[in-house]
């Protein structure tokens, strides 16, 4: 069994990328579908829900930095400081990449 400091550490870099992936995974598997299958459906009630999508994921991206920029504070051995540290960076380079797989749902129009 991890210790507790190692364990959240080794959870704070995994999960960021998985929310990261799965919103990648999300957010351009449905735009495609629905791209491909009928191209007008997109502003109905798709593109609110991928705008919800992304907002779940920046929160939760959020919420998991600042989760995990809190307990490095606390005093902890050195190898779980870095897990700590890892997990802080990891949770940020997330947070860009979902950030900047957004931005074209705001600059581009949905089937372009």
């Amino acid at each position: 069994m991890l210790e507790t400091g190692r364990r959240i550490g080794a959870i704070g870099m995994v999960l960021p990328l998985i929310i990261w992936s799965g919103h990648l995974l999300i957010l351009y598997g449905v735009l495609g579908v629905i791209c491909a299958r009928s191209p007008e459906a997109v502003g109905g009630a798709v593109l609110p829900a991928l705008w919800l999508v992304s907002a779940l994921a920046v929160v939760a991206l959020l919420y998991i930095g600042w989760a995990l920029a809190r307990r490095l504070r606390g005093e902890h051995p050195l190898e779980h400081r870095f897990a700590l540290f890892a997990g802080v960076v990891v949770t940020l380079l997330s947070l860009v990449a979902v950030l900047w797989a957004t931005l074209p749902l705001l600059v581009l129009p949905p089937c372009a």
